[in-house]
Parts: C-alpha cells; sequence; structure tokens
C-alpha cells in the first residue's frame, strides 16, 4: 500500500505485478480497492501490471468535496493523474459498480 499525491489530496494505491502492459480497476460504491486484489493477482500472473486504487471519498485516500466538481469528475481526474505519475500509460481501465 502506497499514497501518491494528487490535485492535492493523497490517494492510496497498490500496484499488482511487476511487468507487462498497464490495467486499472476502479471499484464501485462507497468500497475500497481491496475487493479486487484476487482479480488483480489472477490478471498479473499472465504477464500484467494492475493498479487498484482507493478513490477520494473511499477508503483510505483523502476526502474531498467541492462545490466545482462532481465525485465522478474527481475519479476520472485522478485516475488519469496517477497513471501520467506512475508512467503507466496507455492502460486498459475497467470498473464495477
Amino acid at each position: 500500500m502506497a499514497t501518491i499525491k494528487v490535485q492535492n489530496h493523497n490517494i492510496n494505491y497498490e500496484i499488482v505485478g511487476d511487468k507487462g502492459p498497464w490495467v486499472a480497476f476502479m471499484t464501485g460504491g462507497r468500497r475500497g480497492y481491496q475487493e479486487l486484489l484476487s482479480l488483480a493477482h489472477k490478471i498479473a500472473k499472465f504477464g500484467f501490471r494492475v493498479l487498484l486504487h482507493d478513490r477520494c471519498n473511499t477508503g483510505a485516500s483523502d476526502l474531498v468535496f467541492s462545490a466545482e466538481k462532481t465525485e465522478e469528475d474527481f475519479w476520472a481526474e485522478d485516475l488519469h493523474e496517477i497513471l501520467i505519475q506512475l508512467n503507466a500509460t496507455p492502460a486498459f481501465i475497467g470498473g464495477s459498480s
């Protein structure tokens, strides 16, 4: 488990796998990324690096409130910035709801 600073808030994340193309998954609701760990390990065995993270206002990431943006805007922008900072582009993106 690590944290990364994105848009002035801290995001909790984990990378599963150490080589290959990038995959990023986002959970739905208010759940943390741990529910996707089993899936991430299975995918990593096939030669992928999987990025999991707690979106802002979920899991161990910071709480963020704004009158200008919705949570969904923050979530999309945060994931994009995390991928840039980790040099993890291009990436396959998936999620659940």
